[in-house]
């Protein structure tokens, strides 16, 4: 690979990893299980053109594995925030734990712990893939 193409690798590699940390953080500060004073604010997600840019960009110049690695991501993504939409959903309703249980096949406890659950998921696959960049980034990938 030419010197040109690895700087255009490390760029992409570089914004991927602004990203992760960037959506992780919104992940993290979106409906927390419990706050230590007023919640904060999650960051306003990237605008759509600037998330295509970089899928373009990790599609044009990153490995096989780091592109699965961003799809799979962005479909855990969707699950949070749809998990999230469910839970305000299940609030605004006004249902009894027992109509939430019929009409969605949890309660309001059940769909918190959901929601944690995809968060920790959502934090050890950015881990995960973060790892993978930084490996091939020092030519340690397999």
């Amino acid at each position: 690979m030419g010197v040109s193409a690895r700087i255009h690798v490390y760029v992409t590699y570089l914004e991927l990893i602004r990203y992760l940390s960037m959506m992780m953080e919104g992940v993290e500060r979106t409906a927390p299980i419990s706050t230590v004073g007023p919640p904060v604010k999650p960051p306003p997600p990237p605008s759509d053109e600037d998330q295509w840019e970089l899928e373009a960009k990790v599609s044009a110049f990153g490995s096989e594995a780091v592109q699965a690695g961003l799809q799979d991501w962005l479909s855990r993504v969707r699950d949070f925030y749809s998990a999230v939409f469910q839970l305000n959903q299940m609030k605004e309703s006004g249902r009894t734990a027992t109509e939430l249980q019929a009409e969605w096949g949890v309660d309001l406890a059940g769909q918190r712990q959901r929601l944690d659950s995809k968060r920790q998921e959502l934090r050890d696959f950015a881990a995960d893939l973060r790892k993978r960049i930084l490996e091939e980034l020092r030519g340690e990938a397999n």
